[in-house]
């Protein structure tokens, strides 16, 4: 999803003959770069990513997001939630319908109103750029509120499960501003072929001190720049001191096809959550999210001021935080 401009920017950088003979530290499967080319790799990559996302104005379709969360008993929770998402620069509209398909995390009890298989609920959520509305419909329920807000939260968070707009190497990695939170600026670690394709491997650390020692996490990015600069692989890994290991504690494959005008967007995803066992020390699988885009999703569809618009039903009670005021709606 970028311009050719930065494409052959970054084949140009591939191609440069450097004289330096020092290799970066790689894993066992990546190809290391020279460190002068890997400098380049890493402008190259950022110019990409940046193209990419500025390409991208909007984006309508359906995204089907199935969760699995396991306690470490081996209890299992599981439900199914779908988005209807439309988006045109910083306005969004999000309709949700989400279903528990089990959970076991609790003992059901009907006569205690707990949770139950294929339970439905549903609401709302657009925002202008500036004012969020959230509405339960069956409830007749609803709240206006600024960026600063809790259901402003709740959008960001909606938008990062749906990798929405786009999906190339967050901006932050790559904002000098930024780089007082990382132990060291984003580098390249070298290359690695993921499904047939060569991809650039971008590592970012953080680290913090505690009061058990050192705590470092390392984030790793694959980046694939024949198909518009797409993330097509994420892991954060945790090491926390004296050990020398890290540890892999969440990972991220994803999927994309092309969509017209240099373009490509995500077909779906697979995230595996991981979390230690306070029993045994060790990481045991506790969160998979399988997410898949229809196939009708489109980029930089026309998306009009009604298709962004929440139209909350006659009867809603709304609460307006901004005026502090409660309302009924005719």
């Amino acid at each position: 999803m970028g311009t050719g401009r930065p494409v052959v920017c970054l084949f140009m950088a591939v191609g440069i003959a450097v004289a330096a003979s020092i290799f970066l530290s790689a894993g066992d499967t990546f190809q290391p770069v020279e460190e002068a080319e890997a400098q380049v790799l890493v402008d190259a990559v950022r110019t990409g990513c940046e193209a990419a996302a500025s390409a991208i104005q909007s984006g309508v379709g359906v995204i089907t997001v199935h969760d699995t969360m396991w306690q470490e008993n081996g209890a299992r929770r599981e439900t199914e939630a779908t988005y209807q998402l439309v988006q045109r620069g910083d306005r969004v509209r999000v309709l949700l319908e989400t279903r528990t398909i089990a959970d076991e995390w609790e003992a059901p009890d009907l006569n205690a109103g707990g949770r139950i298989a294929s339970s439905v609920s549903g609401w709302s959520l657009g925002s202008d750029g500036e004012v969020v509305t959230y509405c339960e419909p069956e409830k007749k329920t609803a709240f206006v509120a600024d960026r600063s807000s809790g259901f402003a939260r709740l959008l960001e968070s909606v938008l990062t499960i749906t990798h929405a707009p786009g999906h190339a190497i967050p901006a932050s990695v790559f904002d000098p501003e930024a780089w007082s939170e990382w132990a060291s600026p984003p580098h390249v670690l070298g290359r690695e072929t993921v499904n047939g394709e060569e991809c650039v491997v971008v590592e970012v650390t953080k680290e913090r001190v505690l009061d058990t020692g050192a705590y470092t996490r390392t984030y790793k990015y694959w980046i694939d720049p024949t198909r518009g600069f797409s993330l097509v692989r994420f892991e954060s890994h945790v090491r926390v001191a004296p050990s020398e290991e890290s540890v892999l504690m969440t990972r991220f494959d994803i999927d994309t096809v092309p969509c017209g005008d240099g373009l490509w967007r995500i077909s779906s995803w697979r995230q595996d959550q991981y979390t230690m066992s306070p029993s045994t020390g060790e990481p045991y699988l506790s969160a998979r999210s399988t997410v898949v885009y229809s196939d009708d999703y489109q980029l930089n569809a026309p998306v009009t001021d009604e298709m962004l618009t929440i139209k909350l039903p006659s009867g809603t009670k709304v609460y307006n935080e901004l005026i502090d005021a409660e309302y009924t709606v005719p």
